[in-house]
This record gives structure tokens, C-alpha cells and sequence, in this order.
């Protein structure tokens, strides 16, 4: 794994990690309509809009990464994807 991953939220979290995501200061980074899709684990579109956040860049801390979601939520910086064994 990367050394330069930011952990962004723990596996504790469980199925709710995108609501926290979506409620969390980097949530300012997803659309309206992103946010509302996440605010709940039952909505017929929160995994899809998972699915399509986690194929997406951001930039986070100054940094281009993209969102890798294995237990844990990491923002791994985008040149160092292929530190990244199962990517």
C-alpha cells in the first residue's frame, strides 16, 4: 500500500462509510444529488453512487487521489495507484 494514503474513515463504520463521506467535510466534493443518494444506506441508489464516487478523482489536501474503499476509506494520491496491490 501507499505510504501516502490519508485514511479518511475506519471500517468500524461499516455500509454507512459513504453516508459518512458524504457527511464529512470532503462531502463538499459530491454534487447535491450525491449527497442526498448517500445520506441513506436503504436508498435504492447508494451503492451505484458509491460505485460511481469511487471511480471519480478529488482533490484532497491539495492532492489528486481517487477513493479507495477496502474495510477502511483511503485517498490515495493518484500516481501512487500502483503501489496499490489489488487495484
Amino acid at each position: 500500500m501507499t505510504t501516502n494514503g490519508i485514511l479518511l474513515i475506519d471500517s468500524h463504520c461499516g455500509v454507512y462509510i459513504p453516508q459518512f463521506f458524504a457527511e464529512s467535510e470532503h462531502g463538499k466534493l459530491l454534487t447535491d444529488n450525491e449527497r442526498k443518494e448517500l445520506s441513506n444506506p436503504e436508498n435504492e441508489y447508494y451503492w451505484d453512487t458509491w460505485d460511481d464516487i469511487l471511480s471519480s478523482t478529488f482533490t484532497i489536501n491539495g492532492i489528486e487521489c481517487i477513493l479507495w474503499h477496502d474495510e477502511d476509506l483511503w485517498a490515495i494520491p493518484v500516481n501512487e495507484i500502483d503501489e496499490i496491490p489489488e487495484y
